[in-house]
């Protein structure tokens, strides 16, 4: 399954970077929500691709919201994480598929085109990065490099973000925003980044992510400490253990 899953999603990726340019934009309810044909072609593509694989799972995929989500076993897929990235040629954009049954995240993959970089994970088996295993950094909170997300389609909620920001700036050693939470999920299960929280995400957002976290040795929980669904949108954070320590006590403040 690892190596048809790699063969696929790198196909994915070579969609993504075929692109001259964006293509036409479509624009959906929320703020800064946009959708560009490669976002659909990819998913398209994805859909295809993975229904042979299991074709009793159902597929949950950003851009068609929800439709045939209704197996045990599901596909929760993003076919381009950072599409603002994308639309503007800023190169931190990747695919993300998981497969997932109820609450549980069996499979995790993120890719990154650009750096041809391919995370995995299976549920017990450990995460990896082009096929070498990877493991949560063991920084201490004062040395750590957070990344966090703004969750930009829901800027109403924006003091929640900026306050929890500027309480963790308070003992990390700096911050960084990337706009993919996937990417940012997969740098801290290699050790890249120390933390990241975002204050509300979609599943296909961090399905694959927190289970690259958890089998590197990290944690992943929702701001209030309770565990994430991979099937429903939630808030996430996550990190080294000794970067939770600091830092999850803080995110309670921010929880809904």
């Amino acid at each position: 399954m690892r190596d048809k899953l790699e063969k696929i999603i790198r196909g994915a990726g070579e969609i993504i970077l075929s692109a001259d340019t964006p293509g036409e934009i479509f624009v959906q309810p929320g703020d800064a929500n946009f959708v560009t044909e490669y976002d659909l072609r990819v998913q398209a593509y994805l859909h295809g691709a993975l229904n042979p694989l299991l074709p009793e799972a159902g597929f949950l995929g950003e851009e068609d919201l929800g439709e045939n989500a209704t197996g045990t076993l599901m596909w929760v897929v993003d076919p381009i994480d950072g599409t603002t990235n994308f639309m503007h040629g800023f190169k931190e954009s990747c695919v993300s598929i998981a497969l997932c049954k109820g609450e549980e995240t069996l499979l995790g993959a993120v890719y990154q085109p650009y750096r041809d970089e391919f995370f995995f994970a299976e549920k017990g088996n450990g995460a990896s990065l082009n096929g070498q295993p990877i493991h949560v950094s063991d920084r201490e909170p004062e040395k750590a490099l957070l990344l966090f997300g703004t969750a930009p389609y829901y800027r109403d909620q924006a003091g929640r973000t900026l306050g929890l920001l500027a309480d963790a700036f308070t003992f990390a050693a700096d911050m960084r925003r990337s706009g993919s939470a996937a990417q940012d999920m997969a740098y801290v299960a290699c050790g890249r980044a120390d933390g990241y929280f975002e204050i509300f995400l979609s599943p296909w957002d961090f399905a694959a992510g927190r289970l690259l976290v958890s089998e590197a040795g990290g944690i992943v929980t929702q701001l209030d400490g309770t565990p994430t669904d991979p099937q429903k949108p939630c808030s996430v954070l996550c990190g080294n253990p000794k970067v939770m320590e600091r830092l999850a006590p803080m995110a309670k403040k921010y929880a809904e």
